[in-house]
């Protein structure tokens, strides 16, 4: 069973993702179930910040009874490790959430996990652990600029104080903390191709109260996990020679670098971004804690193919 959670002011009528996602999905596996989870009124811009947080908990709880009674009524059939949350931005609270109450979910895949200005000086029973589930992998694209790279340019909004427990970003809306057994930075997880940094900064406050087209443009950093994970979302069979892989590396720079793109053995120093991710990954080796670098076109589709050319003399 798959549970499909999304973030702050979205829903299922709100936006097109979740249902695009769904149908994915079952296109490549037609015997699951999908579960759509809509909490848009928990989440909706007119109520403060300490309302959301508080519901999006409770909807983890809600999702905790779900998966506690269909282990109670299939005990043959179901279980916790057939359970795939995949959850973006606030909505990985949730998840957070099942997995702490729930021993032994199968998967949590969150994208660009964060939704508030303090997620990353939260402790770590109070969002998204690599503990929540036995295999947990986060794609980050609306991070902090690392520290060894030079800022974007200048410009970035304030945060939009609204309630003392949880803040508002008015830019970044991800986190750059390792949150799972694997961690993606796509382009280095903070400025995606394709997406404006300084757009983003100075209309940020505007977000909330705009459809889901301009809603996307204006959080297009922060929707690009969305989107890099339903690019992966696609059968064996359909799998193109072209695909997300990521290298493990122990920042951008060395990535960017060419120290890191070598792949020896199966998901050894190597991963597929995004439905694929668990990929190699063995619970034995309590692997945790990696990062995983990888550069994308700025539209869709976005893995980039490599062409290298070496110059012949004589």
């Amino acid at each position: 069973m798959r549970l499909i959670v999304h973030g702050l002011n979205d829903g299922v009528d709100a936006s097109e993702w979740m249902t695009k996602m769904k149908n994915r999905l079952l296109n490549v596996d037609a015997d699951s179930n999908v579960v759509l989870v809509d909490w848009s009124r928990g989440a909706a811009i007119n109520l403060l910040s300490d309302l959301r947080f508080a519901s999006v908990r409770m909807v983890g709880q809600h999702l905790v009874t779900l998966v506690q009674n269909l282990q109670h009524l299939y005990p043959r059939n179901f279980a916790p490790e057939d359970v795939h949350v995949i959850a973006h931005s606030f909505g990985t609270f949730a998840a957070d959430v099942l997995g702490r109450n729930v021993p032994g979910i199968g998967r949590i895949s969150g994208l660009d996990p964060g939704g508030v200005a303090n997620h990353d000086q939260l402790p770590a029973n109070m969002r998204l652990d690599a503990s929540d589930a036995r295999f947990v992998d986060v794609i980050h694209t609306d991070s902090a600029v690392p520290r060894e790279l030079p800022p974007p340019p200048a410009g970035g909004a304030p945060l939009i104080q609204v309630s003392p427990l949880v803040r508002v970003p008015a830019a970044h809306q991800g986190s750059d903390l390792l949150l799972g057994h694997r961690d993606f930075f796509p382009n280095g997880g903070y400025a995606q191709p394709g997406c404006s940094t300084s757009r983003d900064s100075l209309l940020a406050p505007l977000r909330p109260l705009l459809n889901e087209p301009l809603k996307r443009l204006l959080s297009c950093n922060h929707f690009r996990a969305v989107d890099l994970y339903m690019e992966s979302i696609r059968a064996h069979s359909q799998q193109s020679s072209c695909n997300l892989l990521a290298y493990k590396c122990s920042n951008y720079t060395d990535f960017l670098d060419g120290r890191c793109a070598v792949c020896s053995g199966e998901g050894a120093n190597c991963a597929p971004l995004g439905f694929y991710a668990d990929f190699g990954h063995s619970l034995d080796a309590r692997e945790r804690g990696d990062k995983y670098y990888v550069t994308t076109n700025p539209r869709t589709p976005f893995c980039r193919e490599y062409n290298t050319s070496l110059p012949l003399t004589s």
